[in-house]
């Protein structure tokens, strides 16, 4: 077999100009020489023309409040980067200082490789310049209550980067699970307390892992507040609610003219907390506060879904976000807990409502997002009306009875004031054929043959 050797000759070399590669293939008693030229120019054509990062792990990132400054620095001796078609590399920091104006600041290195900031969007952040923040700034309490990865690499191409920026948002990959989430009466700060299990989602080409935190979670809560609905950040406790007034939670109140604040919620009302995943350098978690109250469970569930279409997010215009579960909680005098707050159980008995494989994030502009499925029933959700005409549609009229399939466990116990009934196999309480009852009531719950089967 022939031998192929590749080198590469010095320029003083007479056999191979300056900038010249001279490749031999040597074997059975001949040689062909094959010469490449310009080499140089070869080798830069060769490099990725599009903007951003090769990998996450040569730089660092920081965002300094006191300061204002947002910094990105070698994490070893040096890091890359392309934009406007240029290859840069820096070996010391590179900091800039936003101004002190509320709302988004996008940070990117310019075509010239200067580390820049701007208040105004322009697609040109993501096709021509290398995007590496996003921050948002509370002007209030100077403090950046959002700081986003964006060092994309530079194998995609800006035009696809570009449009699942703007249309695709983050999608889930894996895990994130809420846990540990006890239904109680009330009495006890575990009770409006949860815990989420490590897990990933997708920004683009951008893999995200979230680490676990554990029951009690210490998850930032995210709300608008004044003229305006400027975003502001509560810091993290070991409850998924926020308190305001007398104690009891605290709703999010758009009380007109765009004019929002924190609402004590009536005694004995409901509400929903809305948990997602970001692509935050420090919070990858955060909850944001429901924009209604409901008089009971049920219509706290109903709203979920509604509230997640058309929560009004005017001022945080990203798709980075995937909503991953939305917890149902109940607020009263009489809970002795240190939020006066509980979590409570939906229809179905779960503990919380479960939007992670539900392609739906951050939605900003609710005009475009008036539709929502369910198999192949859909509606506009300005109320429940629409759907429930369907689900009426889906009864058949020459069947007016109920029909319940035994089970062979007990269901379990149903929130306060509601009941839940079923037809026992024999295997939990009562015998074949039985239909039994399950009561909660005065928090304590209590289980009845309605039906004895033997006896009829």
């Amino acid at each position: 077999m022939a031998n192929v050797e590749v080198y590469d000759l010095p320029e003083k070399s007479a056999a191979v100009g300056s900038d010249e590669l001279e490749i031999q293939e040597t074997g059975g008693g001949a040689s062909k020489k094959v010469r490449l030229d310009n080499i140089a120019a070869e080798v830069v054509n060769a490099q990725p023309a599009e903007n951003g990062f090769p990998n996450l792990t040569d730089s660092n990132v920081s965002f300094t409040d006191g300061t204002r400054t947002f910094a990105i620095s070698p994490s070893a001796s040096s890091f890359d980067f392309w934009s406007g078609g240029s290859k840069y590399t820096k070996s010391t920091e590179d900091s800039v200082v936003i101004p002190d104006a509320e709302g988004l600041h996008y940070i990117y290195y310019n075509g010239s490789g200067v580390l820049s900031s701007t208040q105004t969007y322009n697609d040109d952040l993501i096709t021509d310049y290398a995007l590496v923040s996003i921050v948002y700034w509370d002007v209030t309490n100077n403090t950046g209550i959002y700081v986003a990865e964006e060092r994309h690499g530079t194998v995609m191409d800006s035009l696809t980067h570009l449009y699942n920026h703007k249309t695709v948002g983050a999608k889930y990959g894996n895990g994130m699970l809420v846990s540990d989430i006890v239904i109680g009466n009330g009495s006890l700060d575990s009770h409006a307390q949860m815990g989420v299990a490590s897990g990933t989602i997708w920004d683009e080409d951008l893999k995200h892992t979230l680490a676990a935190d554990a029951a009690p979670t210490s998850i930032p809560i995210i709300y608008r507040n004044g003229s305006g609905g400027a975003w502001r950040l509560i810091d993290a406790t070991s409850f998924i609610v926020t308190t305001t007034g007398t104690g009891r939670a605290a709703w999010n109140q758009d009380t007109g003219s765009n004019t929002w604040q924190l609402t004590e919620i009536t005694s004995g009302n409901f509400l929903c907390m809305h948990l997602y995943a970001t692509n935050d350098v420090n919070h990858p978690y955060f909850l944001l506060v429901g924009q209604a109250e409901y008089a009971t469970a049920s219509e706290a569930q109903q709203g979920s879904s509604t509230e997640l279409l058309d929560l009004k997010l005017n001022g945080l215009p990203f798709v980075e976000f995937k909503s991953v579960a939305t917890i149902l909680l109940q607020s009263a005098n009489v809970y002795t807990n240190s939020v006066k707050s509980r979590v409570v159980q939906c229809a179905n008995s779960a503990e919380w409502i479960d939007w992670r494989y539900l392609d739906i994030g951050v939605v900003n502009n609710v005009s475009g997002a008036t539709q929502l499925y369910w198999g192949d029933i859909q509606g506009t959700l300005s109320n429940q009306s629409d759907l429930q005409a369907a689900l009426d549609g889906k009864i058949d009229g020459s069947n007016n009875f109920i029909e319940l399939q035994e089970l062979s466990s007990d269901p379990a116990d149903p929130q306060e004031g509601f009941w839940r009934m079923w037809m026992s196999d024999g295997t939990g309480s009562g015998d074949e054929g039985d239909v039994m009852i399950k009561i909660t009531a005065g928090s304590v719950t209590k289980t009845a043959t309605l039906v004895d089967f033997s006896a009829l």
